[in-house]
């Protein structure tokens, strides 16, 4: 075993490149940036995955309350003489934290290590995004998609964590509490299926606040966290997924020649190479 493992948490760069030394290895346990735009680690030219500040943020504090991604089983693990390096720029901060091994006993401290390492370039967690604008008003039951995805054949999607909406509009109008509902489809097929009350079913865009913040509504939404018996959405290879949101106020909302844009940002396991 190693002689020392230390607790690290440290602030770099966006274009950061590091290397490890032959007596040093490292496990980043969770990752956060500054940058609202998308940022990529790498570890020896393999891409892990690009994140933003609304799922990964630098620290908790009134503006990003959600604060940094925790990669659980998914971290990223740096041996011996390894490269780390980031596709930013150097106005951009990214924070690591996690375990710093001291003269790990070989390249790999334990088979968990070697395994991450080898997979962890094709199985990490990233996000998902799409953006739209709709013209207000906004009829009651009216359904515009936000976000739609297909994965290649060899590839996996779950999302099981955090999901955020955002709405703003050049006129008046701002959302309140059972005016909008996110609600998903695979291959045609609303989900949950059998479920008519999308009141209900639906998940309230004003429970998804992205990112959560002091002043707003300050804990976000992660899809199972609070429900154990709660299946992750899985979109395998091929299949068509659509997050879309509904108006379920009963009336229309805004008012023309107004414009509502929404966006909808969702942490996934992504997966490929299966």
């Amino acid at each position: 075993m190693a002689e020392h493992t230390l607790s690290w948490d440290t602030y770099l760069s966006g274009d950061a490149r590091i290397r490890t030394g032959p007596q040093e290895a490292y496990r980043i346990r969770m990752i956060g940036t500054d940058k609202a735009g998308t940022i990529a680690p790498r570890i020896d030219g393999n891409d892990l995955g690009a994140i933003r500040t609304e799922v990964a943020g630098l620290q908790e504090n009134a503006s990003n309350e959600h604060g940094m991604l925790m990669l659980d089983d998914l971290y990223y693990y740096m041996p011996p003489e390894s490269v780390l390096e980031f596709d930013g720029t150097s106005s951009d901060t990214v924070r690591l934290k996690g375990e710093a091994i001291d003269r790990p006993s070989s390249r790999f401290e334990s088979s968990a290590d070697e395994t991450r390492y080898d997979e962890q370039g094709e199985f990490h967690y990233t996000f998902v995004q799409g953006s739209v604008d709709v013209s207000e008003p906004i009829n009651d039951n009216v359904e515009t998609d936000v976000f739609t995805l297909t994965p290649a054949t060899d590839e996996r999607y779950e999302f099981d964590g955090l999901h955020e909406v955002s709405q703003s509009s050049d006129g008046s109008y701002s959302t309140s509490p059972g005016e909008l509902a996110l609600l998903f489809d695979m291959d045609g097929q609303q989900i949950p299926s059998q479920f008519g009350d999308d009141a209900i079913v639906g998940l309230d865009i004003e429970s998804l606040p992205r990112p959560p913040t002091d002043s707003t509504v300050q804990e976000g939404f992660v899809y199972g966290g609070m429900e154990p018996n709660v299946d992750a959405l899985s979109v395998l290879g091929d299949q068509t997924f659509t997050a879309f949101v509904r108006n379920t106020s009963g009336g229309s909302l805004g008012s023309s020649p107004d414009t509502t844009t929404l966006t909808y940002t969702a942490t996934v396991r992504f997966r490929e190479n299966l």
